[in-house]
């Protein structure tokens, strides 16, 4: 299981581990320390992870290539659109070309030029 937290979270996360640890360490069995244990360094660990630099670069070339394809599907629905005679509009072209609003309203540019 995956959750996805901010660090102010993880931070809040660390502090509330340890105090519950603190107040209660006398009732806490050795397998529920070791889990509040692992626990903590899980989180502790992962804000200190950085991501590597060619992650980094896939996640680029990645992300280009997403935008790229949009802006296609974009452009071509522009195109279909002013073949049929029908109005341009971000919802349109959203329709159109299957993207969606948000993401074709972030090419505004483009569709108003168009």
């Amino acid at each position: 299981m995956r959750i996805t937290i901010n660090d102010n979270q993880a931070a809040l996360l660390v502090e509330a581990i340890s105090k519950i640890t603190m107040r209660h360490y006398e009732n806490l069995t050795k397998d529920e320390l070791m889990l509040l244990d692992k626990l903590s360094d899980k989180i502790d660990n992962e804000q200190r992870k950085e991501v590597s630099p060619n992650k980094k670069k896939a996640m680029k070339r990645a992300t280009n290539a997403r935008t790229q394809k949009a802006k296609e599907k974009i452009e071509n629905a522009i195109n279909i659109l002013r073949m049929e005679n029908r109005p341009i509009t971000i919802y349109s072209v959203s329709k159109e070309s299957g993207v969606s609003y948000n993401t074709a309203s972030k090419y505004s540019k483009l569709i108003n030029g168009a």
